[in-house]
């Protein structure tokens, strides 16, 4: 579990420009899809008001989930936030379970 700090850290890089939402997303995707899920069924798993269409706008890049609604994905999908983070090295999705 990360400390306050590090949540705090990793929100902030997030919303920090040069974020690739679309890596983020396609990161998303791939968990979603190796686990067999719809994105309804994804939604269904996450805090309410999520459903099937933001799973969507996430995946396609068009927004960014909140920190909250990160960890709960990471969670919903068994890996860990940092897999659905890409770094600087990180050009291909490949989320690990947690």
């Amino acid at each position: 579990m990360l400390s306050t700090q590090d949540a705090e850290t990793w929100s902030i890089y997030l919303w920090m420009p040069g974020t690739d939402a679309h890596a983020v997303g396609a990161r998303i995707r791939a968990a979603r899809k190796s686990r067999k899920l719809s994105q309804r069924a994804l939604g269904d798993l996450l805090p309410s008001p999520a459903d099937g269409q933001y799973v969507s706008r996430w995946e396609r890049g068009e927004n960014m989930p909140s920190w909250p609604y990160l960890r709960a994905i990471a969670r919903a999908l068994g890996v860990s936030v940092a897999s659905l983070i890409p770094d600087d090295e990180d050009d291909e999705p490949e989320p690990q379970a947690a």
